[in-house]
């Protein structure tokens, strides 16, 4: 097993202190988007305890900011991305003003992601085409993070206390879900194999921003 650790990046207006990742890091604007979202550099495989552990999904990594009212969903590379996705809209009537990050993924008969499902709709920018694919093979977002909330950023807070605010919001809807945390990163890792999905998260629950990803080797 091996594992990459997310470093942080920054926000729009000023930059924060960096999480622990290996190797540093600083926060940084992206053009368009809230903030860019924690790109993977190598790390140890957490030993000790202080971590929690999710299900990590194989799809298209995005940050949804619902302020205003209106749902913008923005890609890794900054790239606006709404409109591929019209069935996440009605999220921003459940979550007022919060930047979320998570992975938007199509969920087969099986409830695993297919990525090729997916790949047919990533770059559509058409409304009527979109909502057509949309009907056909409709996609969820899996909520990891909370990053924004009712105006107040979030990057300094810890992950327990981010996974707790994210929980209290209540967030649940056909096309969108926070998948549970679990404490176990053996079973969990394990479970991820005989499930067929693509790995877990471990992100340590006292820690600022910064998560690791977790993927299967040979």
């Amino acid at each position: 097993m091996s594992i990459d650790q997310d470093s942080t990046s920054g926000n729009r207006a000023r930059g924060f202190p960096g999480g622990s990742g290996a190797g540093g890091s600083r926060l940084v604007s992206v053009p368009g988007a809230p903030v860019k979202p924690m790109l993977a550099v190598t790390g140890e495989l957490p030993s000790a305890a202080g971590w929690g552990y999710e299900f990590k999904w194989d799809g298209v990594r995005a940050l949804a900011d619902t302020d205003g009212g209106r749902l913008a969903l923005w890609a890794r590379s900054g790239v606006e991305i709404t409109a591929a996705y019209p069935e996440l809209a009605a999220l921003a009537r459940q979550a007022e003003d919060v930047l979320l990050d998570g992975e938007v993924v199509v969920l087969g008969p099986d409830g695993v992601p297919s990525f090729t499902a997916l790949a047919e709709r990533m770059h559509v920018r058409d409304p009527g085409r979109a909502a057509r694919l949309a009907a056909g093979a409709p996609v969820t977002y899996m909520i990891f993070d909370l990053l924004r909330l009712r105006g107040a950023e979030l990057y300094r807070w810890s992950y327990r206390q981010r996974r707790r605010a994210l929980e209290e919001l209540g967030l649940g809807g056909p096309r969108w879900a926070v998948p549970p945390v679990f404490a176990d990163g053996r079973a969990t890792w394990a479970a991820a194999g005989e499930h067929g999905l693509e790995g877990w998260w471990p992100s340590g629950w006292t820690r600022p921003t910064a998560r690791g990803r977790a993927r299967r080797t040979g």
